[in-house]
């Protein structure tokens, strides 16, 4: 951001602590997709923070948030990068999240069919009761969901 300084304390910390946010789904919950960070990657995200924290004043600086934490956020996102396990969820059998690029199909679905090593551009083949598609490991998430609940209640659903 061009002279962040110039913006208040108030919105650098709200912005810095948004940012922090980000790193926290995104290292969790967000399944390490970069559409889930503010600044849309990893450098830049932490570049941004870092660029925030310094510059408050010495007296200012937030101590929800020292540099020493950033540096771990940092460590930890770079690591995430390098990891060749990212896609260790996706397992027949397993049920996953799927966000459908085009908007209209988002749902739970079961994999039906995985390669042997899943790289970005390795097909998978997922299926719900109603449909079935072939999608990009990038478009999945874990389903944090019993699995036995959602049968449960798609049951429920076609009875009622």
């Amino acid at each position: 951001m061009d002279n962040i300084s110039h913006f208040s304390d108030e919105f650098r910390y709200r912005l810095l602590s948004r940012l922090q946010a980000d790193c926290d789904y995104y290292l969790g919950h967000g399944n390490r997709h970069k559409k889930d960070l503010w600044a849309g990657d990893e450098t830049k995200q932490i570049e941004l923070m870092i660029e925030l924290h310094n510059s408050f004043e010495k007296d200012k600086k937030p101590e929800w948030l020292t540099m020493d934490d950033i540096s771990n956020y940092q460590e930890k996102m770079n690591s995430a990068n390098t990891d060749t396990n990212k896609y260790a969820f996706i397992k027949v059998g397993k049920t996953v999240y799927w966000h459908d690029p085009e908007d209209i199909t988002n749902g739970m679905y079961e994999v039906v069919s995985v390669p042997d090593e899943i790289e970005d551009d390795s097909i998978i083949l997922i299926a719900s009761d109603y449909s079935e598609a072939e999608v990009f490991p990038t478009e999945l998430s874990p389903a944090y969901c019993r699995t036995k609940n959602r049968k449960k209640s798609l049951t429920q659903k076609k009875i009622d």
